[in-house]
């Protein structure tokens, strides 16, 4: 017998193809465009297309890289983002095959000025602080709103109050978060004159780290933009030193857990060997606070000597839960 291998080499394949022509499209102020889907023509591509965005205003859009479709977000006459500033925002996709084959295809999109509704519109936006030290953000006021500091996998949010003070309903189309730590939750999809709507923008504490996002809310009357920040902290376990020996010579007179101090608004509770709840506080803290052996439920007396069970949580998180023992 006699044995051999074939190795199939890849060589660079010669594709003609063009990107069917795109016409130009005209867009209202203040609504989002996306474009056709691309279809091509002339010879098969080699392997896979992949799309990209060229041209003067190409930062303004965005593009799906495996179909084609361009989109971009909504834009204020008055306003005018592209490189002119005259409102006509030109764009060039491009399309390569997997051996380098290319075709390119250029239009624009153009905004137009619409008028204004009877009266002016204007909106603020309040960050409700629980201590009352609210924030009022304006298109021309970007604060930086820091939605505080949380452990990992414990979410923490932020309310804000979406208020309009102008003379026309506002409808909000979109709100877009550029860092995918953060999530928006009660979208209002339009706030009439004097009225007001909330979102909430959460942090979602799935990974240790500072993070920051780029809120844009955009509106029938423009967009608001600012920025909010967060920190998620890896936070160290508590440690149970489980044996209570309430004697007065300093060694073992509480329940003392350590690192409990990292947890505030915690909850301690014990309970004997039937399972019935002796001892219950909030906001452990090894000095005040702490279980020395003497019930605090249905009465306040000693404990005897013996095996109990122990749990610590802080709201819906169980910190430690184990068993105890106290020794008189």
């Amino acid at each position: 017998t006699e044995s051999w291998t074939v190795t199939v080499d890849d060589v660079i394949e010669t594709a003609t193809f063009t990107i069917d022509a795109i016409a130009d499209a005209n867009v209202d102020e203040n609504n989002t465009y996306t474009s056709v889907t691309p279809s091509l023509s002339g010879d098969d591509p080699i392997g896979t297309i992949t799309y990209t965005l060229g041209g003067s205003d190409a930062s303004n859009f965005t593009v799906d890289s495996s179909t084609g479709v361009v989109s971009m977000i909504t834009r204020d006459f008055e306003n005018p983002e592209d490189d002119d500033t005259n409102n006509v925002y030109e764009l060039t996709i491009t399309a390569t095959d997997s051996d380098g084959n290319e075709d390119t295809e250029s239009w624009a999109v153009s905004i137009n000025d619409l008028d204004d509704e009877s009266g002016d519109g204007d909106v603020e936006i309040i960050v409700i602080d629980d201590d009352a030290n609210n924030i009022t953000i304006t298109p021309s006021n970007a604060e930086d709103v820091d939605v505080g500091t949380t452990t990992l996998n414990v979410e923490k949010e932020k309310a804000f109050e979406i208020r309009n003070t102008g003379q026309i309903p506002i409808e909000v189309f979109q709100i877009i978060l550029s860092d995918s730590n953060f999530v928006v939750t009660n979208f209002p999809p339009l706030i009439e004159v004097n009225e007001s709507s909330e979102i909430t923008i959460v942090l979602l504490a799935t990974q240790t780290g500072t993070f920051s996002s780029t809120v844009e809310i955009i509106t029938s009357i423009g967009s608001i933009l600012f920025v909010v920040m967060g920190e998620v902290i890896n936070l160290p376990t508590i440690v149970v030193k489980n044996v209570v020996t309430p004697n007065g010579d300093g060694k073992h007179d509480f329940l003392r857990i350590e690192n409990i101090e990292f947890y505030p608004n915690n909850k301690v509770e014990i309970f004997n060997r039937t399972g019935s709840m002796v001892f219950s506080i909030e906001n452990y803290n090894n000095s005040d606070r702490v279980f020395t052996g003497i019930a605090n439920t249905k009465s306040s007396q000693e404990l005897i000597s013996g095996n109990y069970y122990y749990t610590v949580k802080q709201g819906k998180n169980k910190l430690g839960v184990g068993f105890l023992l106290l020794q008189r």
